[in-house]
């Protein structure tokens, strides 16, 4: 009698242990998810040349890619979730974002992570339709950027104490229109991400951008281009007797919707008597960004030329 009592709470234990772990699947299977598919990241090294070569390059100083952030619209009460690690040709699945509907969901990429300031404490999501749900959401430096609509929420990422104070010339953002959350159903967003970037060169400028000395780590920057009157933009990677670029990584040129236009990966070292360059032909209109990895020594700029 007691063995058959033993094997009968043996019985117990594991279909409460079975039942108990299909709760869970069942659980984590009707959390909402929410997919982010990158059309690219900067830094990004296309498999091709433009000529139709396979691109064989050295491995960078610095693998691309970095970190996401989610913001749940820009008015007062929007949360931000993350950081969600990614990579050239990876996604990210998130089930923190409370389900609901959104009339905005705002995504910002950072080549490194942002200070977090706090843990928040869970409490009411901002969504329509869904109250009381426990936030996962994290309080970090310099977001949520909050505005009235999307012309003062893109005018403010690319402010000085934004796109320089937050994300070091090096971040990009997305903004998405009514997003709807469900339970059972994955909610997928492919992203185009928009350079962020608050140092703006013209062929006006006397100066050239200055280049920040990070004791060499690679420094991954945005320099928003003014066109007027050019066809195409030069940059020169020189270094002077140990003072100016040392490394060069990946150098691209994007456009007003986030597209590449061109790039060109050296990811080398910059001898001090073979300077390298790169001659980008520029769109007839829309917004330019330069995307340009590097390590610099000393006080030194980055030469930029138009023709």
């Amino acid at each position: 009698m007691k063995k058959n009592a033993s094997f009968a709470r043996g019985l117990c234990v594991s279909a409460l242990a079975f039942l108990l772990c299909a709760c869970i699947a069942l659980l984590t299977a009707c959390s909402p998810k929410v997919v982010l598919r990158f059309n690219t990241l900067p830094g990004y090294i296309p498999a091709e040349t433009a000529s139709g070569f396979e691109n064989h390059v050295p491995a960078p100083a610095e693998p691309a890619g970095g970190f996401v952030y989610i913001q749940t619209g820009y008015a007062e009460g929007a949360e931000v979730y993350g950081p969600y690690p990614v990579a050239p040709g990876g996604s990210i699945e998130s089930r923190d974002i409370p389900k609901g509907k959104y009339s905005r969901l705002a995504l910002f990429y950072s080549p490194m992570p942002l200070p977090v300031r706090e843990e928040k404490p869970a409490g009411d999501a901002t969504v329509v339709g869904k109250k009381g749900s426990k936030s996962k959401a994290i309080s970090v430096e310099g977001l949520p950027v909050l505005a009235a609509n999307d012309g003062e929420f893109w005018e403010k990422t690319a402010s000085a104490p934004v796109a320089a104070g937050v994300f070091n010339e090096g971040g990009a953002a997305a903004l998405f229109g009514d997003v709807r959350v469900r339970s059972v159903r994955k909610t997928v967003l492919g992203v185009r991400l928009i350079p962020l970037a608050s140092t703006v060169f013209s062929r006006q400028d006397s100066r050239f951008p200055p280049c920040v000395d990070l004791a060499g780590k690679v420094r991954k920057q945005f320099i928003k281009i003014d066109t007027t009157g050019s066809q195409s933009v030069y940059v020169m990677l020189s270094n002077y007797q140990g003072a100016g670029i040392v490394y060069a990584g990946t150098l691209a040129l994007y456009g007003s919707d986030g597209s590449i236009l061109n790039t060109k990966t050296f990811n080398k070292t910059i001898p001090e008597d073979l300077p390298e360059s790169v001659l980008f032909p520029l769109p007839q209109s829309g917004a330019v960004w330069l995307y340009a990895e590097y390590i610099s020594a000393g006080k030194t700029s980055l030469p930029i030329f138009f023709y």
